[in-house]
């Protein structure tokens, strides 16, 4: 969506103690939505940028810091490559917080999860997706049994 308000959100979440943050699609595709319920975290700031919502704040009961990453990633290698970098670069600014980087990364780790139909195996389809998830110290969470996870 190019535009997206209160009205949207609260028919999403369902209830009063949520806040948002959002990318505006370009085009047919692109846009990210952020929905925090307002209860459970203090978001302190909230950034969007080329393909990448990002909050920053604190758990509200537990006191500890976040960052949460929600990505959308292009479809095109080249500016996939430029999101790790630019991510990368924010997440190595912000190491004393803990990191959840979300959403759909349009990249797999190995041929192996590989689902279409396509021919051939390019290493360079996954090798700067697993460069960037190591060098950030991420852990790809084993999800599973869905179309898309």
């Amino acid at each position: 969506m190019e535009s997206i308000n209160d009205f949207l959100c609260s028919s999403l979440w369902g209830n009063q103690n949520y806040d948002f943050s959002y990318r505006p699609s370009v085009g047919a595709s692109g846009g990210i939505l952020t929905i925090w319920d307002t209860m459970e975290v203090d978001v302190i700031i909230t950034r969007s940028l080329a393909h990448v919502v990002i909050i920053q704040g604190k758990m509200v009961k537990k006191g500890a810091d976040f960052s949460l990453a929600n990505v959308y990633a292009p479809c095109d290698p080249l500016r996939r490559q430029d999101v790790w970098t630019h991510l990368g670069t924010i997440i190595g600014n912000f190491r004393e917080t803990c990191w959840c980087v979300c959403g759909d990364f349009n990249a797999i780790r190995s041929h192996a999860e590989r689902k279409s139909k396509v021919v051939g195996t390019f290493v360079e389809d996954y090798s700067h997706f697993n460069q960037f998830i190591d060098s950030n110290i991420l852990f790809d969470l084993p999800l599973c049994g869905k179309k898309f996870t």
